[in-house]
Order: C-alpha cells, then sequence, then structure tokens
C-alpha cells in the first residue's frame, strides 16, 4: 500500500513538474514574439533626418587586389584606425581603389543625407552609393584623401546624427 501512494505521489510530481515547464516555454515563446514586433516597431520609429558629414581617418592594410566583387563599381579595402586593432572591411568606389596606398592614412569624410538609421560603419557601407544623384530614401557619399597628419592628430569622429 505504501507503495502505491507512494508511486502516485512520484506520478502527480512528475505531471506537475511537467506542466509547469510546458506553461513557462508557453510564456517565453510569447514573450519572443512581442519583443520582436516592438524591436521592428522601434527600428522604424528610431529612423531619423539626416544632412550632415563626419570624417574618419583610417590606414589602408590591404587593398584585395585578387577580390572580384559582384558589382564592378564597388571594392573592397582592409582598413584599421590608429590604436584600435579594429580592422574593418570597407567599401568604396573602385575608381578611387588604384589611388589608395597601402600602410597610408586617408581621411574618409562622409555626407549622409536623407530618412532612415545608421547605427555604425556597417550600416554606412550598406548605404553608400556613387553619386548624389541616387534615389534611395538614406545614402551615403563618401570622399577620400590623403593625409599628413600622425597619431592624435588623425581625425576620428563619431557618426553623426
Amino acid at each position: 500500500m505504501k507503495k502505491d501512494i507512494k508511486d502516485i505521489v512520484i506520478g502527480v510530481l512528475l505531471f506537475i513538474i511537467i506542466v509547469i515547464i510546458l506553461v513557462l516555454i508557453f510564456v517565453e515563446l510569447n514573450n519572443n514574439d512581442n519583443s520582436i514586433t516592438n524591436d521592428d516597431n522601434l527600428a522604424s520609429n528610431n529612423e531619423k533626418e539626416y544632412d550632415c558629414s563626419f570624417t574618419k581617418s583610417w590606414r589602408i592594410v590591404d587593398d584585395f587586389d585578387s577580390y572580384v566583387a559582384e558589382v564592378p563599381e564597388w571594392s573592397f579595402v582592409a582598413v584599421d584606425q590608429f590604436q584600435s586593432h579594429y580592422l574593418f572591411a570597407h567599401l568604396i568606389p573602385t575608381e578611387l581603389k588604384d589611388t589608395l596606398e597601402i600602410d597610408k592614412y586617408y581621411e574618409f569624410t562622409y555626407h549622409i543625407e536623407g530618412t532612415g538609421l545608421i547605427e555604425d560603419m556597417s550600416d554606412i557601407n550598406e548605404y553608400l552609393v556613387l553619386d548624389d544623384n541616387s534615389n534611395a530614401p538614406l545614402k551615403v557619399t563618401l570622399s577620400i584623401n590623403e593625409t599628413d597628419k600622425e597619431g592624435l592628430e588623425l581625425i576620428n569622429e563619431d557618426i553623426c546624427e
């Protein structure tokens, strides 16, 4: 008799535990669905109107000469910033690539115009256009100039808002 009661109690406890786990899973799935919707709403609400410029000094690390891009008008160069230890594959117009020398610093000046959201340099790559005549709702144009500045004199402005 004691064994039967013991088995029943263990069975009921296992059932309760399984029900609790299923409820927790269901609640977590509903929270994830809501957070995805909220993230989408936040992204669209955070769009900004841009008409600004900023400059960053980059050192050309590699010009990826052997890399053939899908779009011949665009090329990539590997760049880093002074004392940052951060390597970035920067998209640039192919016509500018041949003017750059490895291990030299250049000032990249970005002009952002339009409505959208730019949070980091990857977004800058995404919105780069070849000329101001683009009809994109958000566009970034780029000019590159060699600099003779060194060390702490190099310009590294934040992305404008």
